[in-house]
């Protein structure tokens, strides 16, 4: 089960409520947030200590660096990042980081994952830019080579990152079966992931808008339990 959005810290009574629901709730085993960390204070990390099933917090980063991150994210988002980070890696918190690849930001790759080992996290995950929306800006889908240089990069560096650092790069997205048999995996869209709308609408992923019912009236669980690795984002 994870929390995201929109942004899940911005309406943080209702973040809580949640986490308190799925918490107990016998149909979940975990709970997961992804954030981009600006909203993250002491008192938050504090409150998410409380959640036994909280198995993760996954905090965005579009760059190796403030020029880049505020680019897209908005001025002082990646020093609020960073700091968000330290705090929840200093609270015990397993704490991964996104990295969503775009045609600005892909020489910066190598230095994201210095980062990484730097801040101790526990994850890194590296995506595409996947255009969506009427306002997005398709100048940033990095191309094919790009994608493949990134990929040959952060498979070549994962082990020692792993080894030196404890930071384990998933390479589990089915992108990554190009580079070899021993990496990759399916799409879990309509398998074991769901994507709940702000209306309740479901939809079998955040980026494929078919509905196919409505939470509400519904229910979630309406065909029986989910698989233990039942992930659904609550999108706001």
């Amino acid at each position: 089960m994870s929390l995201t959005g929109g942004e899940p810290f911005l309406v943080d009574s209702r973040l809580f409520r949640l986490l308190g629901f799925f918490d107990t709730s016998p149909s979940f085993e975990w709970i997961g947030i992804l954030t981009n960390g600006t909203l993250i204070d002491d008192a938050s990390v504090n409150r998410l200590k409380r959640y036994e099933r909280l198995r993760e917090v996954q905090v965005s980063l579009d760059g190796a660096n403030e020029s880049t991150h505020d680019a897209i994210r908005g001025p002082g988002a990646f020093a609020r990042a960073i700091e968000a980070i330290e705090r929840l890696v200093q609270g015990g918190i397993p704490i991964a980081i996104m990295f969503t690849l775009t045609s600005q930001n892909f020489r910066e790759i190598n230095e994201f994952l210095r980062l990484a080992g730097e801040l101790k996290v526990n994850a890194i995950t590296i995506e595409r830019m996947v255009p969506a929306g009427s306002h997005c800006d398709k100048q940033l889908v990095p191309s094919k080579e790009i994608i493949k240089d990134v990929f040959v990069t952060v498979a070549q560096r994962k082990n020692r990152l792993l080894r030196e650092h404890g930071v384990l790069v998933r390479t589990a997205r089915p992108l990554w079966c190009l580079l070899g048999d021993e990496l990759g995996g399916y799409c879990p869209a309509g398998l074991t992931s769901l994507c709940v709308m702000p209306d309740g609408t479901l939809l079998p992923c955040r980026r494929l808008e078919i509905p196919i019912g409505n939470v509400l009236k519904d229910g979630l669980l309406r065909y029986g339990t989910p698989p233990k690795s039942y992930g659904t984002f609550v999108c706001g």
